[in-house]
């Protein structure tokens, strides 16, 4: 399974991106990250650890123009990649919030489970 692991910039405990994959319950064959800092960081450092390949799909040249209009681009082209999502965020990040919806798009037309991870601090 193609699982993008995504989050929260300001999030930087290893353990998270962890306990997420093992909680959700993903067969993790490939690791599909955005290439930010934080959490989609910390998925790539996953899958280095686990032996499993990465797709990366950084912003691009759209990011110079506008940092939302380069990040949620790729957010669209990572949830047509994909096949499901672990998202780790602390609720209001923009970018975190749009993979969402990204994510939630890819569900009218097709299965794509989601996990959410909240950290209680």
């Amino acid at each position: 399974m193609k699982v993008i692991i995504a989050g929260s910039r300001t999030l930087n405990d290893p353990a998270l991106v962890e306990d997420a994959a093992r909680k959700s319950g993903f067969l993790i064959s490939e690791v599909v990250c955005g290439c930010a800092n934080g959490i989609d960081t910390l998925g790539d450092l996953w899958a280095q650890a686990h032996g499993t390949p990465v797709k990366h799909f950084p912003a691009g040249e759209n990011f110079v123009l506008s940092a939302d209009l380069g990040g949620f681009a790729r957010n669209g082209e990572m949830a047509a990649y994909a096949d499901a999502l672990i998202l780790i965020w602390n609720t209001v990040s923009g970018g975190s919030a749009n993979m969402l919806q990204q994510a939630r798009f890819q569900q009218r037309t097709r299965p794509f489970p989601i996990y959410q991870l909240v950290p209680s601090f």
